[in-house]
């Protein structure tokens, strides 16, 4: 009787082993997929940052700082006695507000032969929506107009007159994104 006890655990015990060894052989493969799907995760992140700083390289505005564009910028030093000349003594040339707007081109006017500014932000929406992405911040539209048509465009107008045409319902917002309605 003893060897059949003996027996019985023996059987046991390899049932056990069995059960134990396809519970490992589970969590082997499951990790396995974690894994894949970790390395494939990892590929698109590396896509998705490549995208962003391809973006704010070439789409953020021609004036902008580093400072506009998100970028960490040292802050400026406090200067002695609150001189505003530099430390060898040379005074700093003044640049008065109206030499400043003769060398600027004007900002405030539209191109002539460009279409409206609703035209424009909807073709930047259609052209998001050809390359797959689903819909542009007002940023988004501005560098695409910038690009196209108006290059002193100022990104105010943009957000404003989008903002139009999502309230008259001709395109759709999401968050802050805006892109065109369903057809």
């Amino acid at each position: 009787m003893n060897t059949e006890i003996e027996d019985n655990a023996v059987i046991r015990a390899k049932a056990d082993l069995a059960d134990l060894n396809r519970k490992i052989g589970v969590i082997k493969s499951e990790e396995d997929r974690l894994a894949a799907q970790r390395q494939g995760l990892e590929s698109d992140r590396s896509r998705v940052l490549a995208f962003i700083e391809m973006y704010q390289k070439y789409a953020a505005p021609l004036g902008s700082t580093g400072a506009d564009r998100g970028e960490r910028t040292q802050p400026e030093a406090p200067k002695p006695n609150g001189a505003d000349h530099p430390a060898d003594g040379r005074r700093r040339s003044r640049v008065s507000a109206r030499n400043l707007r003769k060398r600027r081109p004007p900002v405030h006017k539209k191109p002539p032969g460009t279409p409206t500014t609703n035209e424009m932000i909807l073709v930047a929406l259609r052209d998001a929506q050809e390359r797959g992405l689903p819909g542009l911040a007002p940023k988004g539209i501005a560098a695409f107009i910038r690009q196209k048509w108006w290059p002193h465009l100022k990104g105010a107008a943009v957000g404003s007159a989008a903002w139009r045409l999502y309230q008259e319902k001709q395109i759709r917002k999401e968050g802050d994104f805006y892109a065109l309605r369903a057809s």
